[in-house]
């Protein structure tokens, strides 16, 4: 059928009309067809499944980049170094470590931290620099990181306050000296914790660590359980390497270095 100018109308042609310009005539092609049935009904799985791909991406690739560095320190307290401080306590921790532990040939440990204040270090901070120099929602975020990486013994090497010690012995959460190294040194605090200004790590670079107050403390968490899930061998192999660098770190700065591994050993 035509119309009065002499063109075709579409019932003349089946009653099917062309794609407009730009699109796609999925009709001609059936795998055009199930391609597009399948994305009207899949769509967000397939845009879920795909922002899940790429997280999963990026989490390896973080992973990949700290697969060099055998062992962490974490610190926590209200102390705080400096990115450039940071990378240089890296330096200093790994020079202090008694051996390679992943066998690559090269010494890695890495110093990370968490900046947290005891009520009373934040009323004597407010106190002397203003309100506007305390944080109070960073601060208790600061504060639940530290009691969620304590549950899961991410780390496990530890440089802390008196009062974060304090919570976590409360739960027996801290090794016993004599356990580690085979007796009580002269330079603890508790049988659990040594004072950190007294220790090989801070008379390997006083000045870099001299902002700590004098009763910061060094321990050593119990092993996590969590860490058997991906392989007791190997979770049980790094709380080893653990022990050992916990023993080089905390040895009195007046004893000599075979003195204090022997009797670690």
């Amino acid at each position: 059928m035509k119309d009065k100018n002499g063109r075709e109308l579409p019932e003349a042609r089946g009653g099917e009309e062309k794609p407009e310009a730009g699109e796609i005539d999925v009709s001609s092609s059936p795998f055009l067809g199930k391609l597009s049935n399948f994305w009207y009904y899949h769509k967000w799985k397939v845009v879920i499944g795909a922002a899940a791909l790429i997280l999963i991406s990026v989490m390896c690739l973080q992973t990949c980049r700290n697969a060099k560095e055998d062992i962490t320190v974490m610190a926590a307290g209200p102390n705080y170094l400096s990115r450039t401080e940071v990378d240089k306590a890296g330096a200093v921790l790994s020079s202090l470590m008694p051996f390679d532990f992943s066998g690559d040939g090269e010494k890695n440990a890495s110093f990370a931290q968490l900046h947290i204040y005891s009520e009373e270090q934040a009323k004597e901070r407010i106190e002397k620099l203003g309100s506007d120099s305390f944080d109070a929602k960073f601060n208790l975020d600061e504060r639940r990181n530290f009691d969620n990486i304590i549950t899961t013994g991410e780390y496990t090497v530890w440089i802390v306050d008196p009062w974060l010690y304090g919570r976590v012995s409360e739960s027996g959460g801290w090794r016993k000296l004599a356990d580690v190294l085979g007796s009580v040194p002269s330079n603890a605090y508790s049988d659990e914790a040594v004072l950190f200004k007294k220790t090989a790590l801070f008379a390997a670079d006083p000045e870099l660590f001299a902002g700590y107050p004098d009763d910061t403390l060094v321990c050593l968490r119990i092993k996590s359980r969590i860490g058997d899930i991906s392989g007791k061998k190997r979770s049980d192999e790094s709380y080893k390497q653990a022990e050992a660098f916990f023993a080089a770190l905390v040895r009195p700065a007046d004893v000599p270095e075979t003195s204090a591994t022997e009797t670690a050993s």
